[in-house]
């Protein structure tokens, strides 16, 4: 099982949801975390691969995936 990191900003100062993409084998999953800024709600998403994340997300305000370095800690505020 491997896991990869990833953020979805809205440009690239703003973060809208942090994500981790897990992959065994051929199978891929995508969780994604956000905490809505003005009712203070946490919503988890799960999902078939980030193409699709983003898709559903920017329904709501376009986003674009900026992937977490090897060495990426909390960097995006």
């Amino acid at each position: 099982m491997e896991a990869t990191l990833f953020a979805l900003v809205t440009d690239e100062a703003t973060l809208f949801a942090f994500g981790m993409r897990i992959t065994e084998g051929d199978e891929t999953d995508v969780v994604v975390y956000r905490r809505d800024p003005e009712t203070r709600k946490t919503m988890f998403g799960v999902h078939d691969s980030v193409e699709r994340a983003v898709r559903h997300y920017s329904r709501m305000v376009p986003v674009d995936v900026l992937w977490a370095p090897d060495d990426w800690e909390n960097e995006v505020v």
